[in-house]
C-alpha cells in the first residue's frame, strides 16, 4: 500500500513537472538586454527602422496544452522607439510630435487573442515551436486585428539557461504588419518622413519565470 502512495505521488510530481494542468508564468522586464521590438518602413529610396529594447509584458501557457492555454501580452512606450541615429534625430521628434502623437498616445500593446495553428502542438524542451496566431495590436487609440508569425523555444533553468538568465525562460519572435492608416495616422508621401503606409514589426523578449513582467 505504502508503494502505491509513492509511485503516485511520483506520478503527480511528474505530471506537475510537466506543467500538465497548469500554466507557467513568464515575465518580460524592460531594458532586460535580450528583448527588442523593431518596426521597418520602406520607399524607393532607403529602408528606416525605429526600434526600442523598452518592452514589458508576460507570457503565460501550459507546456502541453498550448492552444488552449497560450496567452501573451506586450507593451512599448512609443516615445521609446527611435532610429538611433544623430543624423535622424529631427526626424524622430517630428514624427512622434506630429504623426505618432506620442504624448496623446504613450503607449502601444500586443495582446495574442487567438492561436490559429502549431507545429508541433506541445513544447519539447529547447526545441522551436512555429505558430500562427492573431493578436490584438493597440496604436495611436485604436486596436485592430493582426496575423502574427511566431517561434516559440521553452527552456528548463539548467546549465544551458544560466548564461541568458535566471529560471526557465521562453524566447519568443514574432514578425506581423499593419498599415498606418488602420490606426488613424496620416503621414506624408513627401518631405522629411517619407513613410510607406505598411509597417512590419519584428518582435524579439525571452521571458522568464523570475521575472515580474514590469
Amino acid at each position: 500500500m505504502m508503494r502505491n502512495y509513492i509511485l503516485a505521488g511520483a506520478l503527480l510530481y511528474i505530471v506537475a513537472a510537466a506543467g500538465i494542468g497548469y500554466s507557467i508564468d513568464f515575465g518580460v522586464d524592460r531594458d532586460d538586454g535580450q528583448s527588442l521590438i523593431r518596426v521597418t518602413t520602406k520607399n524607393n529610396l532607403m529602408t528606416m527602422e525605429h526600434w526600442t529594447s523598452e518592452i514589458t509584458g508576460k507570457v503565460s501557457v501550459d507546456l502541453l496544452d498550448v492552444r488552449a492555454t497560450a496567452a501573451a501580452t506586450f507593451t512599448i512606450p512609443v516615445a521609446s522607439l527611435s532610429s538611433h541615429q544623430d543624423i535622424w534625430q529631427m526626424r524622430d521628434n517630428l514624427m512622434h510630435r506630429e504623426y505618432l502623437e506620442s504624448d496623446r498616445y504613450p503607449t502601444a500593446t500586443f495582446a495574442l487573442d487567438l492561436v490559429d495553428k502549431l507545429n508541433p502542438g506541445v513544447f519539447t524542451n529547447f526545441e522551436p515551436l512555429e505558430m500562427t496566431a492573431t493578436g490584438n495590436f493597440t496604436l495611436h487609440g485604436i486596436t485592430k486585428p493582426v496575423q502574427v508569425q511566431a517561434t516559440l523555444i521553452y527552456m528548463e533553468e539548467g546549465p544551458r539557461t544560466q548564461a541568458r538568465g535566471a529560471g526557465s525562460l521562453m524566447n519568443i519572435t514574432a514578425r506581423w504588419t499593419f498599415k498606418l492608416s488602420d490606426f488613424g495616422i496620416k503621414l506624408p508621401r513627401k518631405g522629411p518622413i517619407p513613410f510607406e503606409d505598411e509597417q512590419q514589426v519584428y518582435l524579439h523578449v525571452v521571458g522568464s519565470t523570475v521575472k515580474t513582467g514590469r
